[in-house]
């Protein structure tokens, strides 16, 4: 989902306290982070103000707060300067792909 950085360090680590906890049900494998780092004009249904540009800190961030669950993040990479996150996430072993974007 894409949302204020707020709303998603709180999701994930919602979702860290369940993952971590004893529960009957399915096992939880990972966390697909689609956003915030998108391009507006190919957005969908996610909110505009929630839209930033990527950011290998603020992605630590969020994976920290999911204990380290994130395994896909879907991004724009025309927006990825340098591919700093990218190249971050892959070296991770995280998988990054390609949606909501404009690239050529």
């Amino acid at each position: 989902m894409t949302d204020s950085k707020e709303t998603l360090l709180k999701a994930l680590a919602n979702v860290n306290a369940v993952a971590s906890g004893s529960y009957d049900g399915a096992r939880i494998l990972g966390v697909h982070l689609e956003g915030p780092y998108l391009d507006s004009k190919y957005k969908g249904a996610q909110p505009p103000e929630a839209i930033v540009p990527p950011s290998v800190e603020e992605f630590r961030q969020y994976q920290n707060a999911s204990g380290n669950r994130i395994r896909i993040i879907t991004l724009a990479p025309e927006h990825d300067e340098g591919f700093a996150l990218t190249h971050y996430c892959v070296s991770q072993g995280i998988v990054v792909s390609m949606g909501h974007s404009d690239a050529t």
